[in-house]
Formats: C-alpha cells, sequence, structure tokens
C-alpha cells in the first residue's frame, strides 16, 4: 500500500502504519485539510518513500512487525536527509514507560489510540507550525552567517582592487614572524610605489588611475606565487609578504613584477596608458619588530625614486 494524495502547495506528511483501516482513517482525517499525503505499511517502505518525498512530518505506529517504531525512527534519525523530520508515534502503549521510550527515541509527539480526530488534527497543525518556524530560524541563521562573512571580507579587503587591506596584512605580517620563529627561516617585504602617479591622475584623470590601480594587483597577482601575499598598503602603494624567502630570491620576484609592468600597456577608453613601480626590499627574520624591517624597506623604496624610478633596491 503506498496512497498518495498529493497537492504541490502544502505540506507533505507521511503516515505509517501496518494496519490499513488505521491508515484509511488518518487519511479521511488530514485530507480535510488540504495536506499533502502518503500511506505505507512498514517501517522500510517508510524510509524509502521518506527519502523520495521529504516528508514535512511523520505519523507513524509504534507496533509494527518486522521494524517496528523505534527503530524505524533510529534509522531516520541516523541520516541527515531525514533527521530533522518530526515524528509523532500512534499508539495503544500510553504507560509513562512507553511516552519516555517514544521521545527517547526522537518522536517530539505521540497520539493515543483509538485515535481522535480533533486531536490529530491539532497535534499536526502544532508541529508543522513548529517546523515552519524552526526552517524560518535556520534560514535566517544561514542568510546571517553568510552576510557576517561578506562583512568580514569586505573589512579584510581593499574595496578596489580586492587584494588584501592594511588592516589584513599586518595580521599576516604577524602571523609570518611567529612562522619565522619557529623555522628559523626569513621571510621579506617588498614595498611597491607607482611612479608619477598624481601625474597620471592629473593628466587621465581619477578614474584612469583606478583602473591602473585595478590592473596592476590583477597583474602582480599572476606573477607572485601562491603562497606570496600581496596587499594595498594605501594610495598608489602596494606591500608583498613574501614567506620563506631571502633577499635574493625577494629583488628576482620584485625585479620580474618591475620588468612586467614596465612593458605592459593598459587600455583605458580606447587611449593605451604605461607607467611604471619601483620598490624597496627587506628581509625579516622575526627576531626584530618587524616595524624595523617596514622602515628599511620604504627607505629603501625612497632611495629607487631618487635614483630616478623604474627600480628594485635592497
Amino acid at each position: 500500500m503506498n496512497n498518495q494524495i498529493q497537492n504541490p502547495d502544502s505540506h507533505r506528511i507521511l503516515l505509517v502504519d501496518d494496519n490499513p483501516a488505521n491508515l484509511n482513517l488518518l487519511i479521511a482525517i488530514l485530507e480535510t485539510q488540504d495536506y499533502s499525503l502518503s500511506a505505507v505499511l512498514d517501517g522500510s517502505q517508510a524510509l524509502k518513500v521518506a527519502s523520495e518525498i521529504k516528508p514535512d512530518l511523520i505519523l507513524m505506529d509504534i507496533v509494527m512487525p518486522n521494524m517496528d517504531g523505534y527503530e524505524t525512527t533510529k534509522y531516520f534519525k541516523s541520516n541527515d536527509d531525514t533527521r530533522d523530520i518530526p515524528i509523532i508515534f500512534i499508539t495503544e502503549k500510553n504507560e509513562p514507560e512507553d511516552i519516555k521510550k517514544a521521545f527517547e527515541s526522537g518522536g517530539v509527539d505521540f497520539i493515543s489510540k483509538p485515535i481522535n480526530a480533533e486531536e490529530v488534527l491539532v497535534r499536526v497543525e502544532s508541529h508543522l507550525k513548529i517546523q515552519m518556524l524552526l526552517k524560518q530560524n535556520k534560514k535566517i541563521i544561514e542568510e546571517l552567517q553568510e552576510a557576517n562573512l561578506k562583512l568580514d571580507a569586505q573589512a579584510k579587503t581593499d574595496h578596489l582592487t580586492g587584494l588584501f587591506n592594511r588592516r589584513s596584512i599586518v595580521e599576516i605580517i604577524e602571523y609570518e614572524i611567529t612562522r619565522a620563529l619557529r623555522s628559523k627561516e626569513t621571510f621579506c617585504l617588498v614595498l611597491g610605489d607607482i611612479d608619477h602617479f598624481k601625474q597620471l591622475n592629473d593628466s587621465y584623470g581619477h578614474l584612469a588611475g583606478d583602473h591602473i590601480l585595478i590592473e596592476l594587483s590583477q597583474l602582480m597577482k599572476k606573477v607572485t606565487r601562491d603562497q606570496d601575499v600581496l596587499a594595498r598598503w594605501g594610495g598608489e602603494e602596494f606591500l608583498l609578504v613574501l614567506p620563506a624567502t631571502d633577499l635574493v630570491g625577494a629583488r628576482l620576484l620584485a625585479e620580474k613584477i618591475r620588468a612586467r609592468v614596465a612593458e605592459e600597456s593598459f587600455d583605458f577608453n580606447g587611449q593605451q596608458l604605461k607607467v611604471t613601480m619601483s620598490f624597496g626590499v627587506e628581509s625579516c627574520d622575526g627576531s626584530d619588530d618587524y616595524n624595523d624591517s617596514f622602515k628599511t624597506a620604504d627607505e629603501n623604496l625612497y632611495k629607487a625614486k631618487s635614483e630616478g624610478r623604474n627600480r628594485v633596491v635592497g
């Protein structure tokens, strides 16, 4: 037996009882409320049908052959797809120990036999409302979690380039200091600055400047290694953190970026814009304040600027 009275817009209820007369009575009671009903005669059929229709509520007899209501409920509760479906037991067993066992096995309520139509309707409506509220709350929680993740990402990234921002890169440097102390390896800081950026903004407008910042960000991400961390330090300045890298390796990477930027043309509204970058490099072994290393990298960047720009110093 697998009676189905379907209404795609209504709540889905699965009825489980080895007595067809009981099932027919439940169907007669519940179809007055326009529920979508499915009825089966044993626990194994209940497991199969539930996986197909994903009911909002299950009404199930306890005493059934082969697999009783308690055992069937255990299967439901062990499955990720069905564990949250509320189960109301329908039973002649209404002694305190029976009621206790019903709740302990995973049931949310019970209805005593002989079946009373008014009691069935009230309990079913009540648990469907609870289930609907739980689903709404779950959705709200998921939406809040998603919103928090987005806010957290926004707080850590630069809104224009999508790179890490100043706050995030400082946290990453602090982590690299801890790792450097533990591994006895150095890491390097590379501070880069776009040459004559103010002149570019004055000549072509700030939209052109923003376009260059975005394009350079993407170019540098392509050139750097997966483990390297790139951030917009502020204005037209970028900061690279290079884990487990010595000065020689840092200079080589900075020079590779410099050369790629110098040879690139950036199209902005049909105009081919050319820019160069200067870089200051310094290593850090974690034993000193990273601000000292950053200060040296900044001094090296200033030296690169004063020596004619479009070069790497460090």
